[in-house]
């Protein structure tokens, strides 16, 4: 959903992501990132639904995998704190 590319002194804060379609944060060379008060929510029963219906929940090695989304943060860098999230 969000993706960050060589960013300094950055803060992301009071952000609500829903079933990203990807990934929520990718985050690489970073350098002073401040994470605060983020709500991350990936509703696993739905897309169980949702493969199930395709008939797509049993693939591992294809495309897709269960469950997606389930990492709120992929940061890469220096000086990261992540904080007071759910």
């Amino acid at each position: 959903m969000f993706e960050l590319l060589n960013c300094t002194d950055t803060l992301i804060e009071k952000i609500t992501t829903k079933n990203s379609p990807r990934f929520n944060f990718h985050m690489i060379d970073m350098l002073d990132l401040e994470i605060r008060y983020v709500d991350i929510q990936t509703d696993v029963g739905r897309q169980s639904e949702l493969l199930e219906k395709h008939g797509l929940l049993d693939l591992v090695g294809g495309v897709p995998m269960f469950p997606f989304n389930t990492d709120g943060f992929d940061p890469a860098g220096r000086n990261i704190w992540i904080h007071d999230c759910r």
